[in-house]
């Protein structure tokens, strides 16, 4: 089976991006490997990152991961993680807080089972430590991660 991308570079460069999510999968699902495929329609669009990365423009930033406490979530040491701060977390989310004065990556845990609930941070790298709050500690949440930017260069 041939595996070779059938896309030049330059055109995968100039995938125009649409605001719509179904548009883009299409987008990407248009690019075969190893047969002609539909991507050459696409060739005299821009490809803008931000129409992919950011939902709301003025509350969206970047910050690069400077630790691996996140690595079995599939975030390295400096990937640039987007995030939104106008969304508010839900179970499961990945998060940007800050903790006792430092900002910290980890996964949004609400157990609305407990009473009180009970909210902790969780490290997605066993050798990290997951943040179970105490009484003083003091915890924000900055905002929730909505897209990890990697490079794939070797």
């Amino acid at each position: 089976m041939n595996m070779a991308l059938s896309v030049e570079l330059a055109d995968l460069m100039q995938l125009q991006a649409t605001e719509n999510d179904d548009d883009i999968q299409k987008k990407y699902l248009s690019a075969t490997t190893g047969f002609q495929n539909s991507a050459s329609e696409y060739a005299n669009n821009g490809f803008d990152l931000n129409k992919i990365c950011i939902i709301n423009k003025l509350a969206t930033f970047g910050m690069r991961a400077v630790s691996e406490s996140m690595i079995d979530a599939s975030i390295g040491l400096n990937d640039i993680l987007v995030i939104d701060r106008s969304l508010n977390p839900k179970n499961l989310s990945i998060v940007i807080a800050k903790y006792n004065g430092h900002f910290v990556v980890r996964r949004f845990i609400l157990d609305p089972h407990q009473s009180p609930s009970s909210l902790w941070l969780k490290a997605e790298n066993p050798e990290y430590p997951s943040i179970y709050p105490k009484d003083g500690d003091i915890i924000i949440i900055w905002g929730v991660l909505t897209r990890v930017i990697k490079n794939m260069l070797v």
